[in-house]
């Protein structure tokens, strides 16, 4: 007599599972996804199977009614396990030694691409005062420019950043190197940026507002009420 493989139940239970966790909008959904995998199949397109999956993967994350739950058992997980390093697709994120999270820069911006995008921003301002219009380029570094990242990251922000700001300044395009003014003991802080978001805290932000007033009126007699920036 054949032995019962109880796998068999967990296999069942598993399936039932994530069935019924997904609500009722998704398998209507599924079913449109379905038809237009047919009709892009008929009509000959190459990517008909790459639009499928992705749009099932992408409504199977929307309608999981625990989805959030389960990115939460997830987060909970990679934090008892000091995972440092999260990698998505093409996406990495790393945590730094502060808890905060970015993501590294693993290219080197070519000179060719440095050299059209300053000849870009030159032709701009030349333009601009050819038309009696006052120019100022402001630029920030993105977060991660002097984040303590594990030794096995490599990040070539900093790098990129610098040598766009050095060809910048050759080229006398006016510029405004925010980096200058935000950095304390020569480092600029990670926690001018929200710890698990690109963005500026507020208080930086209208910190960055009185700075570029304040360089428009030295360089440019730019007036603006400083109470509103104090």
């Amino acid at each position: 007599m054949k032995k019962f493989n109880a796998n068999i139940i967990v296999f069942v239970a598993a399936i039932l599972f994530i069935i019924i966790g997904f609500t009722g909008n998704y398998f209507g959904e599924l079913k449109v996804v379905v038809k237009n995998l047919w009709k892009n199949v008929s009509a000959g397109e190459s990517d008909c199977i790459s639009k499928f999956t992705n749009s099932v993967e992408s409504i199977t994350t929307e309608e999981l009614r625990y989805h959030n739950t389960l990115m939460n058992f997830d987060s909970f997980k990679n934090k008892c396990l000091n995972t440092r390093i999260i990698k998505k697709e093409d996406t990495v994120l790393v945590k730094t030694d502060k808890n905060s999270l970015v993501e590294p820069q693993d290219y080197i911006l070519s000179d060719d691409w440095i050299d059209e995008t300053v000849g870009a921003v030159y032709d701009l301002q030349k333009f601009s005062q050819q038309n009696s219009a006052d120019f100022l380029y402001v630029a920030m570094p993105g977060k991660g420019y002097d984040a303590e990242l594990p030794d096995n990251v490599t990040d070539y922000r900093k790098q990129n950043y610098d040598r766009f700001m050095e060809s910048m300044k050759d080229n006398e395009v006016a510029v405004l190197d925010m980096k200058d003014y935000l950095s304390m003991d020569g480092k600029l802080p990670e926690d001018i940026f929200f710890k698990t978001d690109h963005h500026w805290k507020p208080l930086v932000a209208f910190s960055a507002t009185r700075i570029i007033c304040e360089k428009l009126n030295v360089q440019y007699g730019f007036e603006f009420n400083k109470i509103y920036t104090d």
